[in-house]
């Protein structure tokens, strides 16, 4: 017999999902951010190779999630829990933050490519590691906010009705965003993949 699952149990799993796979991405930049300070010369290439992969990744991925949070979640929890709208506001500030800094960083990259002296390679890598690292612990504190005082509020302070409305939102969020893709999963929240929310 199959485990009816609860609202709230549904909306945890939706948020951790999209949490798992920033969190996976941010560690694997920060990994490629350490390899290219740590590894020189000799491996630049396959660490700019990796590191152009990563940011693509994390910006195609951040971008698909601040969309879900800027359209869908942030509004309903902003309406249904007022207290949290200067938070709100705080987190899609830096949702502008994060699109600035990856920007940055692709540019630098664009420019590292450009540049044939060693002295001036050098420093645009610093200047890509200092922006690198700066965005990794950016997109950690703000993971940390969301998961802490948004999801936990949603999860806790929500009515179940309140809850249901926000899962048939997601729903239908994510239903708006695949309409003119041809339909591969069911319409259940659970069969969504987290970079679908």
């Amino acid at each position: 017999m199959a485990k009816k699952l609860t609202t709230t149990h549904v909306l945890s799993e939706t948020f951790l999902a999209n949490h798992a796979f920033l969190t996976s991405e941010i560690d694997k930049l920060y990994s490629v951010l350490s390899a290219l300070r740590h590894e020189g010369r000799p491996q630049l290439g396959k660490n700019l190779r990796r590191l152009n992969e990563s940011t693509r990744l994390l910006h195609d991925g951040l971008a698909k999630i601040m969309d879900y949070e800027e359209k869908c979640l942030f509004p309903f929890i902003g309406t249904h829990i007022p207290r949290f709208q200067p938070l709100i506001f705080l987190l899609c500030s830096e949702h502008e933050d994060f699109r600035r800094l990856l920007l940055d960083l692709q540019s630098a990259l664009a420019a590292l490519k450009r540049q044939k002296e060693a002295a001036h390679q050098f420093r645009v890598i610093q200047r890509i590691e200092e922006k690198g690292a700066y965005l990794v612990c950016l997109l950690r504190s703000h993971l940390w906010a969301e998961d802490k005082k948004i999801f936990d509020a949603a999860r806790q302070e929500l009515r179940k009705g309140e809850k249901e409305k926000l899962i048939q939102q997601i729903l239908g969020y994510h239903r708006d965003r695949t309409a003119l893709k041809p339909k591969k999963n069911g319409s259940s929240l659970r069969s969504v993949p987290c970079d679908k929310i």
